[in-house]
């Protein structure tokens, strides 16, 4: 494996290892769903809806807020052309990108009654990319391409809702959707519509609460 290929899988590893290694406090959920990444470029592709999946863990909590950290893992087609990398469709791909969002999220989750809850979340995600050229003759775009993704358009301001509802006294059926706003259109110049980017997520998933 070249040693580019390599560094980038490193660095997905290195910013994972604090999940796994942080004492987290007593739930776990394990979700999944479809990531909607929004694409207005008209020579690209339509905007990709993509399945993932992923899990998030609590670290702190005061009252009723609480803040939880994690990822959701997923993939999709690429195309690299005027010094632009966008979404493509799959007769004009050029590499395929393994795609990770690592997040920490903090706000208040409220008891409507004894079965069902409803919480809320700020945050800020990481937007981790891992570019595979799926030809030769492409090779040479792999530095440019990941050199767009990771100048400045990595880093993303993220909102949540979502509702609990509690199946047992060990596990509860989680919904919720997270939006995630590419603030970089305000400073890169490409006189793009604001929404260019911005990742939508709609997730099921089970939280499990450790006796």
């Amino acid at each position: 494996m070249e040693k580019r290929y390599k560094n980038l899988i490193f660095l997905f590893l290195f910013l994972l290892l604090p999940l796994c290694l942080t004492p987290a406090l007593d739930s776990y959920t394990v979700e999944g769903g479809l990531q909607l990444l929004i694409n207005s470029d008209q020579d690209s592709a339509p905007s990709p809806l993509m399945p993932t999946i992923g899990f998030s863990r609590p670290f702190w909590q005061r009252g009723i807020f609480t803040l939880n950290s994690g990822a959701l893992f997923f993939g999709t087609y690429y195309q690299y052309q005027n010094n632009k990398a966008s979404p493509a469709e799959l007769e004009h791909r050029d590499f395929l990108v393994l795609a990770s969002l690592v997040d920490a999220r903090i706000g208040p989750e409220f008891i409507i009654n004894d079965r069902l809850k409803v919480g809320a979340g700020l945050g800020l995600a990481i937007f981790i990319r891992l570019p595979i050229p799926l030809f030769d003759d492409i090779k040479d775009d792999f530095a440019p391409l990941a050199g767009y993704f990771y100048a400045g358009r990595f880093a993303y301001p993220e909102t949540e809702i979502y509702t609990a509802w509690k199946l047992n006294d060990k596990f509860e059926l989680k919904t919720s959707i997270r939006v995630l706003f590419p603030i970089f259109h305000l400073l890169d110049g490409e006189e793009l519509p604001f929404v260019d980017q911005m990742l939508i997520s709609g997730l099921i998933g089970i939280r499990y609460t450790m006796p």
